[in-house]
């Protein structure tokens, strides 16, 4: 919703075409594409085919590989995750592929993003989205679970991408 409010292209993927629906309808992406059913890189010719300049990752693996070797120079990637690494079985550090040809060729700016960080912010970030939302360019979206108990598979669906928006548990 930032990058739309912005008056940026965006293009989003997700594994769910009801996400997809959300992600269309309420948050009024440019571009939405089911990650299961498409190729990453035919979408970034199509769709993008300038480049990408910026990139708000928390899948990491192949899919921001891709992204990266799309990636228009002095592009910008801000991580906060790397979901499609997190159930790898192998022992050690989680091997997670990255496209040092491009980062370094392109001169390409990877950071490190936790919303923490911007404590200083965090107020006109808040009254900003609350704006948005009470002017309805920013629409909630929340699964909500009913009861302490629901916790286990509420978070094992979580995991599996079965939430649309906030996985919430009434307790």
């Amino acid at each position: 919703p930032f990058m739309v409010q912005a008056g940026c292209t965006v293009l989003a993927f997700a594994g769910d075409d009801e996400k997809l629906k959300w992600m269309k309808n309420d948050l009024g992406f440019d571009q939405v594409f089911n990650y299961k059913k498409v190729k990453p890189r035919q979408v970034f010719k199509e769709f993008a085919p300038n480049g990408i300049n910026r990139y708000f990752d928390n899948v990491g693996g192949e899919f921001a590989c891709y992204v990266m070797q799309h990636m228009v120079p002095l592009g910008r990637i801000a991580v906060c995750g790397a979901i499609a690494t997190y159930n790898n079985e192998q022992k050690g550090p989680p091997l997670v592929p990255l496209d040092y040809q491009s980062l370094i060729y392109k001169n390409l700016r990877i950071e490190g993003f936790v919303v923490y960080s911007f404590k200083k912010d965090w107020m006109e970030g808040l009254q900003q989205m609350r704006d948005w939302i009470v002017e309805g360019k920013l629409k909630i979206q929340e699964t909500v679970s009913d009861g302490f108990e629901t916790m286990p598979q509420s978070f094992i669906d979580l995991l599996d991408g079965k939430n649309i928006g906030k996985q919430i548990i009434k307790a």
